[in-house]
């Protein structure tokens, strides 16, 4: 091959982790200078393809150029550089700021509903709003885990990471996020309604052992199943050189 293949290196420099910017700015350089090298060897009278030949052997091998590239490491993207704070201390922030904030949420319409705290059962809350607080808390205990899991599976596989850091994120997030649980009630003539939040499991010491295990084990096994199948199926599109840092 006689033509200078910038695409494989651009290739090579995103799967290695480089940023973008530093990608774009290899390879424009690359060009330019590969240019220039042909401009130079067609001054001798030689055919373009011999010079563009000789260009390609003053340049060297792609892969060469991509290993001298990837050798400095300030060229990569955070990610890359910080596996550990991306996916481990990222996805356990991710999920405790998920759970404040929704917990927060159901607390205020909880406590906004008429009659939340009142014994008698005509002051009963409205259907809709039953559903949304239900849907919400549902939301929560077996949908947030799972999805924070599977969007953190999608950032390293669209940023070629290797699967260890994500996968002891994903365990951490797993572990985590299938602990919480909400106990719900709502008024009766017998008693106020109440609502309380609780995070643990049964093997660990009081008071942060918990008496549903099989909803946090369930969930635990669903988490790493949506991951294990996001990680197996989901191949990120042609890289191009917009990848965020």
């Amino acid at each position: 091959m006689s033509v200078l293949d910038t695409e494989a290196l651009r290739l090579k420099l995103i799967r290695g982790g480089v940023a973008a910017k530093y990608v774009s700015r290899t390879v424009e350089e690359l060009k330019a200078h590969f240019e220039d090298l042909v401009f130079q060897c067609s001054k001798e009278g030689i055919s373009k393809e011999e010079a563009q030949s000789r260009a390609l052997q003053s340049l060297g091998d792609v892969d060469v150029i991509a290993t001298e590239v990837l050798a400095k490491p300030e060229l990569r993207t955070y990610t890359w550089r910080h596996p550990i704070i991306t996916f481990i201390l990222g996805p356990v922030a991710v999920s405790l700021i998920s759970y404040l904030v929704s917990f927060l949420l159901i607390v205020g319409i909880f406590t906004a509903l008429p009659g939340i705290a009142n014994m008698n059962p005509q002051s009963d809350p409205p259907m809709l709003m039953k559903l949304l607080l239900h849907g919400i808390t549902w939301f929560n205990v077996y949908v947030l885990t799972p999805l924070i899991a599977v969007l953190f599976v999608r950032w390293a596989r669209n940023h070629y990471i290797k699967n260890l850091w994500p996968a002891i994120g994903i365990v951490v997030v797993a572990a985590l996020g299938s602990g919480w649980g909400y106990e719900l009630e709502w008024p009766t003539e017998l008693a106020r309604g109440s609502l309380s939040l609780s995070w643990g499991y049964s093997f660990l010491p009081h008071p942060v052992s918990m008496n549903h295990d099989w909803q946090n084990y369930l969930l635990i096994a669903l988490t790493l199943a949506a991951s294990i199948v996001t990680w197996r199926f989901y191949n990120p599109a042609v890289v191009s050189p917009d990848i965020s840092d």
